[in-house]
């Protein structure tokens, strides 16, 4: 099984790049599973990001940011679904235990380090 981890600052294409090799992958007729977090936009300002399932194209709100002092963000500005994250997790290791051809997995960072997010997902899957 090899690994393969897109680096790049944040909005130079590298969810663009996982979902264009993941559409190649499926058109070459490998199985594909894991997920996308796709950024969501209103009115030209960074709203937060939605779930992709690439296995079964199923979409949903996975972090928003936070309005008002009262809420407390889980990290930076961004609130996270817990709903999204367990789902995220789910198709994550779903992927793994079916033996699929490439397993995504978008955006790891500070939620992750921290032990939560897609961390137990991540360790399954390596």
């Amino acid at each position: 099984m090899g690994v393969t981890v897109i680096t790049g600052e944040r909005g130079c294409g590298k969810t663009t790049l996982l979902r264009e090799y993941v559409d190649a992958a499926s058109q070459a007729g490998r199985t594909v599973g894991g997920i996308a977090s796709l950024v969501v936009y209103e009115n030209g300002r960074r709203l937060g990001y939605d779930l992709l399932d690439l296995r079964r194209g199923g979409r949903r709100p996975l972090a928003r940011v936070v309005a008002g002092p009262e809420a407390v963000p889980t990290v930076g500005p961004f609130r996270f679904e817990e709903a999204a994250l367990v789902e995220g997790n789910v198709a994550i290791v779903e992927a793994v235990e079916d033996g699929l051809d490439v397993v995504a997995i978008d955006e790891v960072g500070p939620l992750e380090w921290d032990g939560r997010g897609w961390a137990d997902a991540l360790v399954h899957a390596l």
